[in-house]
């Protein structure tokens, strides 16, 4: 198959270039082919437990079969450049044996079937054989990577450390389903359901600034918040865009839910990114959204630089709460009037009984 350049699926990935159309191809193909219950939801700390925060949450498990396809994407770029014959790292003084040797693409080693009686039945047990095979068989290279990142992610330090949770994109799971998936639902960039706490029914503010939509990714997530402030998101946006100009900003984590915030704080208990625990954050009751500087280009992210501090004052002068209070520059919050003179922790009391009481935020 060939991908345009402009695909997402060509998003370069730190300095390793982008992926070959023949190394895409054999991700979309093996993936799409495996069987679907492979993508359910476990009780493990997997994969997903660590990728959430970038490319999640789930619809579905057809959404975590394309999520892991752009997982499997950024890290053989990162890896290896998409390298299905690379050796082992020689600098490294743990590869000192045949089964200690990375092989392939993903730079896995025969060590790591200890995991898996799903890894040892598509695998020869022979270290030698085994890093032959991750580099000559493609699809079982693929297959025996994404099983793996199932049982667990302490034999992958790059996921394991979230050395390429900035090359993933939403974007890209999109495109991956879109290009091979069967069911044509492209995935979401944010949660479609709408907490408890939120009332679907609530009217816009009379005063709200426009309709016109923003980015994409931005909409998306604008959508998971409460009907009250998503024109005032949506016009904080565009103004944001004016103020740092030509670099890009989106809007890239909306609402979260309790089972959401859970999952990322139990990721964060075992060397994750900061998350809080379920009820302590504002995300989870439909008021806030976290953004991210883009280059021009729209796609690759900047973590730091002094437009998050353009942006903030921009915030501030808008009515918002800015997470720089505490630590979060990403992080802004368009409260209920009832709150505004509250402390973080204040608020946050009131906005959990609210939760439990199913009573809406702006009530």
């Amino acid at each position: 198959m060939n991908f345009p350049s402009s695909s997402p699926l060509k998003f370069q990935v730190s300095n390793r270039g982008v992926a070959s159309d023949d190394f895409l191809t054999v991700i979309g193909t093996t993936i799409g082919g495996l069987p679907i219950e492979g993508f359910a939801p476990s009780d493990v700390l997997d994969v997903y437990s660590y990728v959430r925060s970038s490319l999640g949450p789930w619809r579905d498990n057809e959404h975590r079969r394309w999520v892991m396809a752009e997982v499997l994407r950024v890290l053989g770029m990162f890896e290896s450049s998409g390298n299905w014959n690379r050796g082992y790292d020689t600098s490294n003084p743990d590869e000192n044996s045949a089964i200690t040797k990375s092989a392939g693409a993903f730079q896995v080693s025969a060590n790591s079937r200890v995991f898996g009686q799903d890894l040892r039945d598509i695998s020869p047990s022979d270290g030698e054989a085994f890093q032959a095979v991750m580099k000559s068989n493609h699809p079982l290279a693929v297959e025996y990577i994404a099983k793996l990142l199932r049982h667990t992610v302490e034999a992958n330090g790059p996921v394991l450390g979230h050395h390429i949770d900035k090359w993933l994109a939403r974007e890209a799971v999109t495109e991956w389903e879109r290009l091979f998936g069967t069911a044509g639902a492209p995935a979401p960039a944010a949660a479609a359901a709408t907490p408890a706490a939120v009332a679907p029914s609530a009217p816009m503010p009379a005063s709200a600034p426009s309709t016109a939509a923003v980015d994409d990714r931005s909409e998306k997530n604008i959508a998971t918040l409460h009907p009250e402030i998503r024109e005032a998101f949506r016009d904080f946006c565009r103004k944001a865009n004016a103020a740092i100009a030509p670099k890009v900003w989106k809007w890239t984590c909306g609402t979260r839910t309790y089972a959401e915030q859970a999952e990322l704080h139990e990721a964060y208990l075992h060397g994750g990114p900061q998350a809080t625990s379920p009820g302590n954050s504002a995300h989870n009751f439909g008021i806030a959204c976290d953004g991210t500087v883009f280059a021009p280009d729209g796609h690759t992210p900047i973590w730091d630089g002094p437009e998050y501090t353009v942006v903030g004052k921009l915030g501030r002068s808008l009515g918002f709460h800015w997470g720089a209070d505490f630590g979060d520059e990403p992080h802004f919050s368009k409260r209920p009037p009832w709150a505004e003179s509250l402390t973080e922790l204040g608020m946050m009391s009131v906005l959990r009984q609210r939760h439990d009481d199913g009573t809406d935020v702006f009530a």
